[in-house]
This record gives structure tokens, C-alpha cells and sequence, in this order.
């Protein structure tokens, strides 16, 4: 782990480009008799039978229109029945939630659990937030966990909503279970954002609060 986030950019890119060159850009020019690149041909067939199933235009497509084409056509025209009053009451919450939304916080109640964690455990998380004038059906909120890159910054990580149990006093409860999957240094964050069924995508809105 590097204190330094320069010494680490320097470190990491003095390793990349001794790959390029010492091992990558080499078998490039490494030809047989035939003045074929051998090696070179076998790493980039490799990289096309492993990744060519995701990394391609018809995945793409597919995921894009699963994802956000088709949902957003269902609530488009959902939202234009009635002479669009589903979007008219969208429009009037996202107004009243873009007011509100400087009143919200979180945090983390209790501290991380210490020690060793198996693998195949859970750790419950406990998120009490403060939401002003906004109501537990007005936000989601979510719990950000994976391996830890040498920064201490969970990179590639997962993402599991926390289910809301209550409210105490000022604050609304949400509570989740991170599983431990595998072996490593591990972390988590928490997060609140604005949740409404007629949204495609949770972050449209711009409004996001970290713990």
C-alpha cells in the first residue's frame, strides 16, 4: 500500500511500460521463418477467445436496450396517460427532492467489525439517515463493497441495497448484510440516493450523499 498516491502512479507506470517493452512489444517483432509473429498471434487469439463474448457490439446493443431503452419506452409511455400526470407528479418530486436534498445525511452506526472475517461470513451493516422533509419511500440506500486497491479505495466493487426497518427518533433505519466472498482486504461505504418508480436510471437526478 502506497501512502503516496505519486510514488504509486509512478510505480504502476514504470511497471506497465516494462510489460510493453519487455515482453508485450517483442513479440510483435519475434517472426518465424514464415515472418509470422507466433507469439504475438497465440496472446491475441488468447485475448479474443476470453474476451470477444462481452467486449462487442451486439452485447452492447443488447445490454443498452435491456437496460435503458425498452424500461424507458415502458415509462414514457406510462407517464403519458392522463393527459401526463404520472410526469407532471415526477416532475413536482423531483422539484421537491432537489429542495430537500442539502437536509440529508448518514451514517455508519458502529464501527467496522475487527479481526478476521471468513470466508462465506456476512457483516451486518447498520445506516441511520437523516432525510429532512423527504420519507424512507423517497431515497434508497445503498452499501458499496469489494477489494481494496494499495490506495485503500474499493475498486470494481458490488453494490446491495439495504432494506429500511424503521425509524428512530429523527433518523431512518436501513440495515444489510455484506457477504464476504473471498480472501483480501475488504471495504465498504454507504450511500443515499433519490429512488421513484418512474426513473429510469436512480442517478438522473444528480443528487447522491456519501457517508
Amino acid at each position: 500500500m502506497y501512502k503516496d498516491p505519486e510514488e504509486q502512479d509512478l510505480v504502476e507506470c514504470d511497471a506497465l511500460y516494462n510489460l510493453l517493452e519487455n515482453e508485450i512489444v517483442p513479440l510483435f517483432f519475434e517472426r518465424d521463418k514464415g515472418g509470422l509473429p507466433r507469439g504475438w498471434i497465440g496472446m491475441m487469439k488468447a485475448s479474443m477467445r476470453t474476451l470477444g463474448a462481452a467486449f462487442n457490439t451486439a452485447r452492447m446493443v443488447r445490454e443498452y436496450a435491456e437496460r435503458f431503452y425498452i424500461p424507458a419506452h415502458r415509462i414514457g409511455t406510462r407517464l403519458a396517460k392522463d393527459a401526463f400526470a404520472s410526469a407532471k407528479e415526477l416532475s413536482a418530486w423531483r422539484s421537491r427532492v432537489a429542495a430537500e436534498w442539502s437536509r440529508v445525511s448518514m451514517r455508519v452506526d458502529g464501527a467496522a467489525p475487527s479481526g478476521d472475517l471468513l470466508v462465506g461470513s456476512r457483516v451486518a451493516v447498520t445506516v441511520r439517515a437523516s432525510l429532512g422533509a423527504l420519507s424512507a419511500d423517497d431515497v434508497a440506500v445503498e452499501i458499496c463493497y469489494g477489494m481494496l486497491n494499495p490506495a485503500g479505495e474499493v475498486r470494481d466493487g458490488e453494490v446491495i441495497g439495504a432494506r429500511h426497518e424503521g425509524r428512530e427518533g429523527s433518523e431512518e433505519i436501513f440495515r444489510a448484510e455484506i457477504p464476504c466472498r473471498a480472501s483480501g482486504r475488504f471495504g465498504f461505504a454507504a450511500r443515499v440516493i433519490p429512488r421513484h418508480p418512474d426513473l429510469v436510471n436512480p442517478l438522473t437526478p444528480l443528487l447522491l450523499t456519501w457517508e
